[in-house]
């Protein structure tokens, strides 16, 4: 009976530090593998070990027959906050290099609490005998701005950032088992695949400008000076790189128009605490510095009587007399503007929704192309 105890040992590898700890009534993430599984993916590995001519030939042979909307997943260009930007290879092209690999082990999960939604995956490379564990967590509450601020997200975006969280988690996790010299070339195949041949750069920037442009609604010109660049005509094979990058970064779920194109921030003369008419909160009123127009400059002792010099400088300082204007025609005042809420709408009948091929809601328009949506009237 000992005996049988001691073959089903467990193994319990740790994937989460304290700060990243499951509830008690979240799924459980710590993996399990039993002694007798260990010592079955340990035995396959050493009888039929990883061939290195056979990954790079499967890996160049897999980038050939990809189409050009399937290469346009293998790379990134997200912003990763500060006005910065990160390029790298895409979960997609991590998937696409384990199955080629080979011998790597990955036990994954996700939860959510109110604020957060966690993704974590370990990875083994059981041939190397090295593992792994990484760990990822996005909020699933609204920004500050807008009607629902500090709120959680429905379920149906909980679930969508949970499952993003999981496979940034799976990602990194086998990037860093596999040597990134070994597939950084296939990565820089499907670019290559997708940038065409040097005349067709006008055609493609057309292409991909227009695709971005489209996601969400948002002016041409915003996408060309985020790139870089101040016309269409400047942007070169390298800011067509970072907009292939933006496509599949939007398609594999990396990023969102929201994170690209937050709203404008409100001129400096209309922020609070700035000097300028249009800053200054109601009720406080403005230093004076000079005299009001068309008042007198009181003489430096009142007990003296004005002189005949002083008057005629008031005189001469002094403004016309205004002509009366015209009373004007009063109208109601337009309704504000809403501020942009970058959050999607989950809404499907919502005319402002946009659907992918597959009828899988995207985002939602910038508010100022909004006439009426659902959402908001609640």
């Amino acid at each position: 009976m000992n005996a049988m105890a001691d073959e089903r040992t467990v193994i319990e590898p740790e994937v989460v530090e304290p700060e990243l700890a499951v509830p008690e009534t979240a799924v459980q993430v710590r993996t399990q593998w039993t002694k007798e599984e260990v010592n079955a993916l340990v035995a396959t590995a050493h009888q039929f070990p990883r061939d290195m001519a056979r990954f790079h030939k499967n890996m160049e042979q897999t980038i050939r027959e990809m189409d050009e909307k399937e290469a346009e997943k293998i790379n990134y260009h997200a912003p990763v906050g500060g006005g910065e930007f990160a390029d790298g290879e895409s979960i997609r092209c991590a998937e696409l290099v384990r199955s080629n690999y080979g011998h790597i082990m990955i036990k994954e999960d996700s939860w959510s609490d109110d604020k957060f939604a966690y993704g974590v995956c370990f990875a083994w490379d059981y041939q190397a005998n090295n593992a792994t564990s990484k760990k990822k967590a996005y909020p699933i509450t609204y920004s500050a701005k807008g009607n629902r601020a500090g709120g959680r997200y429905p379920d149906h975006l909980v679930a969508k950032t949970m499952m993003k969280a999981q496979a940034v988690a799976r990602r990194d996790a086998i990037f860093e088992l596999v040597p990134k010299v070994v597939y950084k070339k296939y990565a820089r195949m499907a670019m290559e695949k997708v940038i065409g041949r040097p005349e067709e750069l006008p055609h493609k920037v057309n292409k991909y400008l227009s695709m971005l442009s489209n996601i969400g609604q948002i002016d041409r010109q915003r996408i060309i000076e985020m790139l870089g660049f101040a016309t269409e005509k400047d942007i070169d094979s390298e800011g067509l790189k970072k907009l292939i990058g933006i496509i599949g970064a939007i398609s594999q779920g990396e990023t969102n128009m929201a994170e690209l194109f937050p709203p404008p921030a409100p001129p400096v003369n209309q922020q609070p605490g700035v000097d300028g008419a249009a800053s200054r909160m109601p009720g406080v009123p403005a230093p004076e510095t000079t005299p009001p127009l068309g008042e007198t400059i009181p003489p430096a002792d009142e007990t003296k009587a004005p002189t005949s010099e002083t008057k005629a400088a008031v005189e001469e300082t002094a403004p016309p007399p205004a002509k009366p204007k015209k009373a004007k025609l009063e109208f109601a005042p337009k309704k504000a503007k809403r501020a942009f809420d970058p959050i999607w709408c989950g809404d499907a009948a919502c005319g402002n929704v946009f659907t992918d091929e597959n009828g899988e809601l995207k985002i939602h328009v910038p508010c100022e192309k909004i006439t009426e949506c659902k959402k908001e009237q609640v």
